[in-house]
């Protein structure tokens, strides 16, 4: 996927739990020359999907 491409969030509706696929994160905070990127650009990476999941409607079954 490119830079260009949405983030897909999947989720379980039995259990309500959610998840990222395999490189989606890392779309969000990619990292830098070496592969290990600062603590602070993980969090804001997580604070973002956190955000999105906030937007999400709720569904009460």
């Amino acid at each position: 996927g490119s830079l260009t491409e949405p983030i897909e969030i999947d989720g379980c509706p039995d259990c309500t739990s959610f998840w990222l696929d395999s490189g989606e994160l890392q779309r969000l905070s990619p990292p830098e020359g070496n592969g290990a990127r600062p603590a602070r650009m993980e969090a804001n990476a997580l604070a973002v999907v956190l955000e999105i999941l906030f937007q999400l409607p709720v569904v009460l079954l």
